[in-house]
Protein backbone atom coordinates (compact mmCIF):
# COMPACT_ATOMS: atom_id res chain seq x y z
CA UNK A 1 0.00 0.00 0.00
CA UNK A 2 1.39 3.23 -1.28
CA UNK A 3 -0.05 6.87 -0.87
CA UNK A 4 -1.00 8.92 -3.45
CA UNK A 5 -2.55 12.39 -4.54
CA UNK A 6 -5.43 12.66 -6.50
CA UNK A 7 -4.35 14.97 -9.62
CA UNK A 8 -7.84 15.09 -11.55
CA UNK A 9 -10.88 13.00 -11.53
CA UNK A 10 -12.33 13.18 -15.88
CA UNK A 11 -15.16 11.14 -16.80
CA UNK A 12 -15.01 8.99 -14.05
CA UNK A 13 -11.24 8.47 -15.06
CA UNK A 14 -9.02 9.23 -11.59
CA UNK A 15 -5.52 10.23 -12.71
CA UNK A 16 -3.18 10.36 -9.11
CA UNK A 17 0.49 11.01 -8.35
CA UNK A 18 2.87 9.47 -5.52
CA UNK A 19 2.85 11.53 -2.61
CA UNK A 20 6.39 12.61 -1.80
CA UNK A 21 7.81 10.91 1.54
CA UNK A 22 9.25 12.92 4.13
CA UNK A 23 12.49 11.21 3.74
CA UNK A 24 12.40 12.32 -0.02
CA UNK A 25 12.24 16.13 0.99
CA UNK A 26 16.26 16.42 1.41
CA UNK A 27 16.90 14.08 -1.43
CA UNK A 28 18.10 15.44 -4.94
CA UNK A 29 18.01 12.71 -6.88
CA UNK A 30 14.24 13.86 -7.64
CA UNK A 31 12.50 10.43 -8.55
CA UNK A 32 9.42 11.27 -6.55
CA UNK A 33 9.07 14.72 -8.29
CA UNK A 34 9.76 13.56 -12.01
CA UNK A 35 7.02 10.41 -10.78
CA UNK A 36 4.56 9.96 -13.45
CA UNK A 37 1.31 10.46 -12.94
CA UNK A 38 -1.02 7.21 -13.71
CA UNK A 39 -4.50 6.11 -13.71
CA UNK A 40 -6.07 4.03 -10.23
CA UNK A 41 -9.75 2.87 -9.79
CA UNK A 42 -12.40 3.50 -7.22
CA UNK A 43 -14.57 0.30 -6.94
CA UNK A 44 -15.88 0.83 -3.51
CA UNK A 45 -16.71 4.63 -4.69
CA UNK A 46 -15.26 6.28 -2.04
CA UNK A 47 -15.97 10.16 -2.07
CA UNK A 48 -12.46 11.67 -4.01
CA UNK A 49 -11.94 15.03 -5.00
CA UNK A 50 -8.90 16.55 -6.97
CA UNK A 51 -6.44 16.78 -3.80
CA UNK A 52 -7.37 14.02 -1.81
CA UNK A 53 -4.87 11.90 -0.40
CA UNK A 54 -5.59 8.53 -0.98
CA UNK A 55 -4.40 4.50 0.15
CA UNK A 56 -4.12 2.53 -2.94
CA UNK A 57 -3.17 -1.30 -3.12
CA UNK A 58 -2.91 -3.71 -6.04
CA UNK A 59 -6.09 -4.98 -7.37
CA UNK A 60 -6.85 -9.00 -6.18
CA UNK A 61 -6.67 -9.54 -9.90
CA UNK A 62 -2.75 -8.89 -9.82
CA UNK A 63 -2.31 -10.06 -6.52
CA UNK A 64 -3.52 -13.66 -7.88
CA UNK A 65 -1.05 -13.53 -10.72
CA UNK A 66 2.18 -11.80 -8.60
CA UNK A 67 0.91 -15.06 -6.21
CA UNK A 68 0.67 -17.70 -9.09
CA UNK A 69 3.72 -16.58 -10.46
CA UNK A 70 5.78 -16.16 -7.20
CA UNK A 71 4.69 -19.44 -5.25
CA UNK A 72 3.94 -21.93 -7.85
CA UNK A 73 6.30 -21.04 -10.63
CA UNK A 74 9.40 -21.63 -8.44
CA UNK A 75 7.90 -24.77 -6.93
CA UNK A 76 7.17 -26.73 -10.33
CA UNK A 77 10.21 -26.20 -11.44
CA UNK A 78 11.52 -27.73 -8.63
CA UNK A 79 9.40 -30.64 -9.02
CA UNK A 80 10.61 -30.88 -12.44
CA UNK A 81 14.35 -30.60 -11.48
CA UNK A 82 13.56 -33.35 -9.37
CA UNK A 83 12.19 -35.64 -12.75
CA UNK A 84 14.55 -34.15 -14.63
CA UNK A 85 17.51 -35.41 -13.09
CA UNK A 86 17.95 -38.83 -14.88
CA UNK A 87 18.20 -36.93 -18.58
CA UNK A 88 20.32 -34.39 -16.70
CA UNK A 89 22.52 -37.30 -15.50
CA UNK A 90 22.81 -39.35 -18.69
CA UNK A 91 23.81 -36.35 -20.60
CA UNK A 92 26.71 -36.16 -18.15
CA UNK A 93 27.13 -40.04 -18.74
CA UNK A 94 26.83 -40.05 -14.25
CA UNK A 95 24.08 -42.19 -12.67
CA UNK A 96 21.31 -40.62 -10.65
CA UNK A 97 21.89 -40.32 -7.07
CA UNK A 98 20.10 -38.61 -4.23
CA UNK A 99 22.53 -36.35 -4.17
CA UNK A 100 22.71 -35.25 -7.67
CA UNK A 101 18.62 -35.22 -7.30
CA UNK A 102 19.06 -33.23 -4.88
CA UNK A 103 21.07 -30.72 -6.57
CA UNK A 104 19.25 -30.28 -9.27
CA UNK A 105 16.31 -29.53 -7.27
CA UNK A 106 17.58 -26.86 -5.50
CA UNK A 107 19.57 -25.67 -8.81
CA UNK A 108 15.59 -25.68 -10.29
CA UNK A 109 14.78 -23.88 -7.38
CA UNK A 110 17.01 -21.09 -7.26
CA UNK A 111 17.21 -20.42 -10.89
CA UNK A 112 13.40 -20.07 -11.19
CA UNK A 113 13.79 -18.07 -8.11
CA UNK A 114 16.08 -15.25 -10.04
CA UNK A 115 13.33 -15.35 -13.20
CA UNK A 116 10.99 -14.53 -10.75
CA UNK A 117 13.33 -11.63 -8.90
CA UNK A 118 14.48 -10.53 -12.09
CA UNK A 119 10.91 -10.39 -14.05
CA UNK A 120 8.95 -8.49 -11.17
CA UNK A 121 11.34 -5.98 -11.14
CA UNK A 122 11.86 -5.14 -15.26
CA UNK A 123 8.12 -5.87 -16.37
CA UNK A 124 4.91 -3.98 -14.57
CA UNK A 125 2.12 -6.38 -13.85
CA UNK A 126 -1.58 -5.65 -15.60
CA UNK A 127 -4.09 -3.59 -13.67
CA UNK A 128 -5.11 -0.71 -12.25
CA UNK A 129 -4.15 0.38 -8.47
CA UNK A 130 -7.01 0.98 -6.74
CA UNK A 131 -8.10 2.95 -4.10
CA UNK A 132 -8.76 1.80 -0.90
CA UNK A 133 -8.82 4.53 1.29
CA UNK A 134 -9.66 8.56 1.56
CA UNK A 135 -7.45 10.01 4.06
CA UNK A 136 -8.79 13.37 5.40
Amino acid sequence: MNKAIVVSIENEVISVKNLEKSECLTCTAGCTKNAPVYKASNPKNLQVKAGSVVILDTSKKAQALQGIFSLLFPFLSAVSGYFLASPIARLFNSTVSDGFRSVCVLLFLTLSSSIVFALTRKIKLPGKPVIVQVES
